[in-house]
């Protein structure tokens, strides 16, 4: 079985971020969720009987948020721990905090990208399959 995963980045909108890690929490093994709002921490969700919530706080200092830094926190720290417990293959969906994904999204999509050999998708108006890691030409 490959482990799954799902990484929220999120600042300052606690309500909507409980909303997405209840639509995806039971999809994955474990949600990260990087928060890194400057007001009141990410409460944690009312219930994470079913799923692990590991919060990740990241304190942006005043400056503008880096969102490619604020996913590489949660994917890091997925690879730390995979790589730590001797596993190869992960999946992971990095979702925007506002996102409610349907059931059996994760699955849908983890599937399809396996099939296709992709290494990143996107939803949206552009289609396209990745192949290989790095740079994306936009």
């Amino acid at each position: 079985m490959i482990p799954s995963f799902a990484v929220i980045p999120t600042s300052n909108r606690p309500q909507v971020c409980l909303r997405s890690i209840g639509a995806i929490a039971p999809q994955v093994d474990v949600v990260y969720v990087v928060d890194n709002g400057d007001q009141t921490p990410m409460p944690d969700p009312p219930d994470t009987s079913y799923i692990n919530y590991y919060p990740i706080r990241y304190d942006r200092q005043g400056q503008i948020p880096n969102l490619s830094l604020i996913w590489n926190l949660g994917l890091e720290q997925i690879a730390a721990d995979m790589i730590a417990q001797g596993f190869e293959q992960w999946d992971v969906a990095i979702l925007n905090d506002d996102a409610i994904v349907p059931e059996g999204w994760f699955d849908a999509v983890s599937a399809n990208m396996r099939a296709t050999q992709s290494a990143a998708g996107c939803s949206g108006p552009v289609a396209g399959v990745l192949r290989d890691p790095g740079p994306v030409p936009i």
